[in-house]
This record gives structure tokens, C-alpha cells and sequence, in this order.
């Protein structure tokens, strides 16, 4: 996962800004920074390989020993609740 995350900072800002699909279906997401997070940091970042293909989904995914990393849209909503 650090080696993807690595990969994924020194990558082109056009190459790593894929926004998510569904963040825009979010109206409950009103910070235009947690906004901007969502499209800038691409999922596959932390995720294994095998999964990429779910990045766009707003669910949950196994990231191994039982664990699963958070569905999106939970994510984005913490954060904006952060008021950071």
C-alpha cells in the first residue's frame, strides 16, 4: 500500500486528479476542500490491485486481516464534521 501511495504523489496533478464518480451525487458534502480532496486523491491509492476495479464504488472494501477501508462518502463526511 505505502509503494502505491509513494507511486501515486509523484504522479503528473492531470494523472492524479480522476475525481471520484459519485462524489458529485454527495449534496450533503458542502466543504468545497473535502470536495476537492475526493476529486484529487484517487482511491487506488489504497487499495490492493486485485480491487481497483471497485475504486468507484461508494462501499467499502477488504483491505486484508478482516478489515475493510471505509465507504467514501462516511470518509467525506467525518472529515467535513472536522471543521478543520
Amino acid at each position: 500500500m505505502w509503494q502505491k501511495l509513494r507511486q501515486w504523489m509523484t504522479m503528473s496533478d492531470d494523472a492524479a486528479s480522476k475525481p471520484f464518480p459519485w462524489a458529485d451525487q454527495w449534496p450533503e458534502i458542502t466543504d468545497a476542500r473535502v470536495r476537492a480532496a475526493f476529486a484529487r486523491v484517487p482511491r487506488t491509492a489504497f487499495i490492493a490491485p486485485e480491487l481497483e476495479r471497485y475504486a468507484g464504488q461508494d462501499a467499502p472494501l477488504p483491505i486484508g486481516e478482516g478489515q475493510t477501508i471505509s465507504q467514501p462518502f462516511v470518509v467525506a463526511l467525518m472529515v467535513q464534521m472536522l471543521a478543520l
